[in-house]
């Protein structure tokens, strides 16, 4: 599934992925521990036995595996609850002119949809994250990916295993046909 105005990937069908209301898509993934360490065997490195280990500084974080599938950027931008609103109503306007174009009979679902989203997002706006496509997070012109992690144990934030979730709307995306 790709952005139709930038032409990059938005997610794939490898996740498991709902349709709802024909108006948008609810697609699931789960939180991952990604290290940045190098495994010294791929370029050519063979530690002798004799070598004393060396105190790498490795880095592990947990990253969603939808954001990380298809390198979604963070939109930050939007992380400000008032600059979140005013470009929640020009997108909405984008996706119900489109909508009204060219699916008339899907008009005041999509447009009821979107007033959904939006106002759930805005009420839980510190669990959510807005995401772009790739090369899209400063100009924000293409598909806004709304991501939650739903945290196992609250108290300890993101944890590997943890279930993330995205939504994106059906009308912003171009499926493609494998």
């Amino acid at each position: 599934f790709k952005c139709k105005i930038k032409d990059e990937e938005v997610f794939t069908d490898a996740f498991k992925y709902e349709l709802i209301d024909d108006a948008y898509y609810v697609v699931t993934g789960k939180m991952e521990k990604v290290s940045n360490e190098i495994d010294e065997r791929l370029i050519g490195g063979n530690k002798s036995a004799e070598a004393e280990e060396e105190e790498g500084s490795e880095v592990v974080n947990i990253v969603s595996s939808l954001v990380a599938a298809t390198n979604l950027e963070d939109a930050p931008a939007l992380e400000d609850k008032k600059e979140f609103k005013k470009k929640i109503k020009e997108y909405a306007a984008r996706i119900t002119k489109e909508v009204k174009e060219n699916s008339p009979d899907r008009y005041e679902a999509v447009k009821n949809a979107l007033t959904a989203v939006a106002k759930k997002v805005i009420a839980e706006f510190d669990s959510y994250s807005t995401y772009a496509v790739k090369d899209d997070g400063f100009d924000l012109e293409g598909t806004l990916v709304f991501h939650r992690t739903i945290n196992k144990n609250k108290d300890k934030g993101d944890q590997a295993g943890d279930v993330c979730e995205i939504i994106v709307f059906k009308d912003d995306l171009i499926e493609e046909k494998a």
